[in-house]
């Protein structure tokens, strides 16, 4: 083993007391062992960083820990975390979720074999208040991925289909190119600016992690993913207007938030109603190439609603 460990695992939490442990653990079982951790804690007001902070100074393995006194945005942990690693590779893990025993090594091998820059893979969700555990991806969404990976940013520029968790990269990459502090979204935007930059994305077709899904997860925090999507769009705008497929994608999502604003109204006005059909129909307008099947889609959906709406 040599002196400087040759991974980093970045390990991030806040509130996490119920399930850092587990996070810990599926690092130090790792089935590649030339790694260090180091673990943040977002000022948690619960015991998230005495346990890990126990569990980890106590494995025998290079760690530091780090506890904020005051909030900061996951980009700004993010970038802390990189500048005191000692890696030459960087893999992030969030204090939720967990990874796959041999996460660290195949990340490793493929992006070694294949010279990769970034490394994506397969994965599990596993939905919380459920206790259910499911693939990631539909085979259909996977099959998209591995085969437009190497052109990410054209293929997510108006939404992203990629899962980035335990993201896997170089850490010279991430020193220079920072997580961007003022997006939300920093997995998103950081991969559209290293794919724009050319660097090499990759994905190897393994189930290496587990994304745990809360209540309080982002993907169920409508105005914050809302917010987060402008954020991402904004900026590539320019872009995403000068492709046809993008565009189309974008007029999609934007259809999309108008439903399910509208969705969660429990009263409906008669305009309202109006406004949330004629939104349904211009995403099926989108969605489908078949008139008949736009047409279909659209009938079920306002007869299925229309005792709601």
């Amino acid at each position: 083993m040599t002196n400087n460990p040759l991974v980093t695992v970045t390990l991030i939490a806040m509130n996490h007391e119920k399930f850092i442990a587990q996070a810990c653990y599926s690092i130090l079982n790792q089935t590649y062992n030339n790694i260090e951790v180091i673990f943040l804690d977002n000022n948690s007001k619960d015991k998230t960083f005495e346990i890990g902070n126990e569990i980890l100074k106590n494995s025998g393995i290079k760690y530091l820990g780090i506890k904020n006194q005051e909030n900061k945005g996951v980009s700004a942990n993010l970038n802390i975390q990189v500048n005191h690693a000692t890696g030459e590779f960087i893999s992030i893990l969030s204090g939720d979720d967990w990874y796959e025993k041999k996460n660290i090594e195949m990340r490793l091998k493929y992006l070694q074999q294949n010279n990769w820059d970034v490394v994506f893979s397969d994965g599990y969700k596993y939905i919380e208040e459920q206790k259910k555990r499911d693939d990631v991806y539909s085979s259909k969404r996977k099959k998209k991925v591995k085969q437009n990976i190497e052109h990410y940013f054209k293929e997510n520029i108006a939404g992203n289909i990629t899962s980035n968790v335990g993201f896997f990269t170089k850490k010279n990459i991430l020193l220079e190119n920072p997580f961007d502090e003022k997006i939300h979204a920093e997995d998103w935007d950081i991969n559209l600016r290293l794919s724009q930059k050319g660097y090499r994305f990759g994905f190897v077709d393994l189930k290496l992690f587990n994304y745990r899904i809360l209540s309080t997860s982002l993907s169920n925090n409508f105005e914050m993913m809302k917010n987060s999507y402008f954020e991402i769009t904004n900026k590539y705008i320019t872009e995403i207007k000068e492709s046809i497929e993008a565009s189309k994608i974008y007029q999609m999502r934007l259809f999309e938030f108008e439903i399910h604003k509208l969705e969660l109204i429990k009263n409906k006005s008669n305009n309202e109603r109006q406004d949330l059909i004629s939104a349904y129909t211009n995403f099926n307008s989108l969605r489908y190439k078949s008139p008949k099947k736009e047409y279909k889609n659209t009938l079920i959906y306002i007869k299925t609603l229309f005792g709601k709406i």
